[in-house]
């Protein structure tokens, strides 16, 4: 059975491997008149959004009911690369369609987001950041002072989790929550001086200095 052609639809092997999926997915609602679709639950990197509207456009194409497919047990997936929604199954009035897809214009609010970064007398607490180059680290804690953060955005979030350049020594974060307000696509400049903690990630592997012989070598 086709699948509704509208932006793009990824195939199954690609949803599955992607972050920003929801997992026990609620239909989402859709009202053409506003063009606003309301998201009960949708995971970005690490970050679970809750009672999620958004703007988007051009509307969401509705064609016929087809049945749940493969996207409403993998969930509701967002493309940070390219500002599209995937929507598993949404609510038009009465009626349940599935699979469409739009490009997202506006965040209009939320209520929670589960998973977010935390800022708090002067030091940022991130469940995990990726280093450019693919390491890994978890439970890491840093120091930032208020001149150290370069740029609070707005919007849903343009990076999938928190990533870290050592070259510009900018770290990216896609949602904080700092004095009980979720911020995105913030960016601060951050020195490796300013690593409190890392609760895990990367090992470093060890490196044979010298071997000594048992004689009067030092």
């Amino acid at each position: 059975m086709n699948r509704l052609s509208l932006l793009r639809l990824l195939p199954l092997v690609t949803l599955a491997g992607l972050a920003g999926v929801a997992r026990a997915q609620l239909a989402d609602t859709y009202d053409p008149a506003t063009g606003q679709l309301t998201i009960p639950s949708i995971v970005i990197g690490a970050a679970d959004f809750q009672n999620l509207v958004v703007t988007v456009s051009p509307n969401l194409v509705l064609g016929p009911t087809m049945g749940a497919t493969y996207a409403s047990a993998i969930g509701d997936f967002y493309d940070t690369t390219k500002s599209t929604i995937y929507v598993a199954a949404v609510n038009v009035g009465a009626t349940t369609y599935y699979d469409p897809a739009a490009v997202v214009t506006g965040l209009i609010s939320f209520a929670s987001v589960a998973g977010a970064d935390t800022y708090s007398g002067g030091l940022l607490y991130l469940p995990s950041v990726q280093v450019l180059g693919g390491v890994l680290y978890q439970g890491v804690t840093v120091r930032v002072a208020a001149n150290q953060i370069t740029h609070v955005g707005s919007g849903l979030p343009t990076v999938s989790q928190n990533t870290y350049d050592t070259a510009t020594h900018v770290l990216t974060i896609p949602v904080a929550l700092y004095n009980g307000r979720y911020y995105t696509n913030v960016t601060a400049n951050v020195a490796l001086t300013d690593v409190v903690q890392v609760a895990g990630g990367h090992q470093g592997t060890d490196t044979v200095l010298y071997s000594f012989n048992g004689i009067a070598d030092g």
